[in-house]
């Protein structure tokens, strides 16, 4: 009974603790936790080159990882700048589009008419009235919070820019001392268990979110063609949001395509209909499939488990539980793998301490 309770005491701790951790204490060491992915990305290709050539690691780890920061920027930029062409583009043709809504409008008013026996006329004024009571509140709800979140981007800019200087300096010092750091860390069993149960978390979650990113881009691949051939004129942009919206828990593609295939089946488009509808039927049995080949029980973790560490994660942390959550589900399986009353295995079934 007393061994019991030690367990649930030591896993309600264990939750508590790395809950804490993960909302108060990692954004704060954000820079230094990216400047050690970098440096343990880059320090291999450094320690051939410093033992086949006598370069300094120092040097060779400086260089690579501000390629490697260039390559990044340089990527973010020409994306965003494609963004922006397509997002300037969607603005100039709001006027088009408009027209296509008040179309639109007028059919299902028509609709509602036929079916149901109210007046065309006065289902579209009641609906019109509706609309612009909604604007005139967003326009006076508008410019003030445009200028706050101007200042949030200004601000979120200036905090960027430190973290990735501090990165950056932070990699190089450590591609230099990593060695000596490990070799003094082995010293000690308490941290080499705690290094394991690093490791562990890193090799769950790098397999979980490249999975993860691997399927939101070909997903967004396949959106984007997909409306590059239905002749969408903003494929590049909407198939790009609607990719990473299905990364995100309960939206999925049908959030965005099931309307669009419906308002576009109201305006008698059927050809157009069918075209979104089947891209999204497309896009869901690529992930179904995509899902079970990348990540299948290589983590040692349920779907369901996972899905709920995803969904308490945004109620805990906000919108950066999409992240933290499944994080904090494998840190907290590999502290209790490593070091709980109870080990697991890798299959997720206990193994209890006699």
């Amino acid at each position: 009974m007393q061994k019991r309770w030690k367990k649930y005491v030591f896993a309600a701790g264990a939750v508590i603790s790395v809950f804490l951790i993960m909302k108060y204490l990692v954004p704060v060491l954000l820079p230094f936790l990216a400047g050690l992915f970098l440096a343990v990305l880059v320090l291999p290709a450094a320690r051939k080159l410093e033992e086949k050539f006598r370069i300094s690691r120092s040097l060779t780890g400086a260089v690579m990882i501000f390629g490697l920061l260039m390559l990044i920027g340089w990527v973010l930029v020409r994306g965003a700048a494609a963004l922006v062409v397509q997002a300037q583009t969607l603005f100039e043709d709001l006027g088009v589009l408009a027209q296509g809504w008040e179309s639109m409008l007028d059919n299902c008013c028509d609709v509602v008419e036929k079916y149901v026996g109210i007046a065309s006329d006065d289902t579209r004024e009641f609906l019109l009235l509706q609309f612009h009571n909604m604007s005139s509140q967003l326009k006076e709800q508008f410019s003030p919070a445009v200028l706050s979140y101007l200042l949030r981007i200004m601000r979120g800019s200036a905090v960027a820019v430190t973290t990735v200087v501090i990165s950056y300096v932070f990699a190089v010092l450590l591609v230099k001392d990593l060695d000596e750091w490990n070799r003094k860390i082995n010293r000690y069993p308490v941290l080499v268990k705690w290094k394991k149960i690093w490791q562990e978390m890193l090799r769950a979650g790098g397999r979980y979110f490249k999975a993860q990113i691997i399927i939101m881009a070909i997903i967004s691949a396949v959106c984007m063609a997909g409306l590059f051939l239905l002749k969408n004129p903003y494929y590049l942009v909407i198939g790009l949001i609607i990719g990473f919206l299905d990364a995100l828990p309960f939206i999925g593609t049908g959030t965005v395509l099931i309307p669009w295939a419906v308002i576009l089946l109201l305006q008698g488009d059927l050809v157009q209909a069918v075209g979104y509808f089947l891209l999204f039927v497309a896009t869901a049995v690529l992930r179904e499939f995509l899902e079970p080949k990348l990540i299948g029980g290589k983590l040692g973790i349920a779907p369901a488990a996972m899905l709920a560490a995803v969904y308490l994660g945004i109620i805990g942390y906000g919108v950066t539980g999409v992240i933290l959550g499944p994080l904090t589900l494998m840190l907290l399986q590999a502290i209790f793998r490593e070091w709980g009353p109870w080990s697991v295995r890798s299959d997720g079934t206990e193994l209890r301490n006699e």
